[in-house]
């Protein structure tokens, strides 16, 4: 009996459970050190978020810089919900060529004005005027 046991023991691991005051990690984001996940913790945004902050204080932005700055690829659709949001944001089409001198289409979002009728989270509280 002993060597079929030695055999499921080699191949399943040990059947034995760790003790209750061992610390062993869950999930990556446990062995990190504590101070590092509360700052990703908390500085974390969306995507969505990230654009919004951008727009606000840069007044504009390409698709490109959104996918180099905030890895968001679908920067129409975050303006889109932005726009439902009553931000005034102005569309800019452009042309150019790309190195294999093919044409290569893209947009700036220029921000007008914001005249948002929610609360800045994106809880969604409604705010009337």
């Amino acid at each position: 009996m002993t060597l079929i046991s030695n055999i499921i023991k080699t191949i399943f691991g040990s059947s034995q459970t760790t003790p209750k005051n061992s610390k062993v990690p869950t999930s990556p984001v446990q062995s990190e050190n504590p101070i590092i996940h509360k700052i990703r913790k908390s500085s974390f945004h969306s995507k969505s978020e990230k654009v919004r902050q951008h727009l606000l204080q840069h007044g504009q932005i390409t698709t490109w810089e959104a996918i180099q700055l905030y890895k968001a690829t679908r920067l129409s659709a975050i303006i889109f919900n932005l726009r439902k949001r009553n931000y005034q944001i102005e569309s800019i089409a452009h042309s150019s060529y790309d190195l294999n001198s093919g044409v290569c289409n893209y947009c700036t979002y220029k921000l007008i004005s914001t005249n948002e009728s929610f609360s800045s989270n994106w809880g969604g509280e409604i705010v009337f005027n």
